[in-house]
């Protein structure tokens, strides 16, 4: 929604999206993430140090927003259809880094 209204400028590489939808990606999925692991905190499902949590949740959401905009779907065919991507990536990360 934000490369749409905003993003004027376009990634060299892909038409259709934008740098300032990348940047929007980035920090919106890093908020949702960081506030979801905080509400799981509160409740005493998980136990972590907010301060040490936060670069790696902002190195998730770069590197999905990084496999988002790549042409995968040009490469791996259905395979690469960033509605498998972004979500497959999130998972790997999220196992290894949180």
């Amino acid at each position: 929604i934000v490369g749409r209204r905003f993003g004027t400028v376009k990634w060299p590489w892909s038409a259709t999206k934008s740098i300032a939808g990348s940047l929007a990606f980035v920090a919106g999925g890093a908020a949702v993430t960081y506030l979801e692991l905080l509400w799981f905190r509160a409740f005493g499902i998980i136990t972590f140090d907010p301060a040490l949590l936060l670069p790696k949740v902002l190195l998730l959401s770069a590197v999905c927003a990084l496999v988002e905009i790549l042409p995968l779907q040009e490469v791996l065919g259905r395979l690469g259809d960033d509605n498998l991507t972004v979500p497959g990536t999130a998972a790997l990360l999220s196992a290894f880094l949180l």
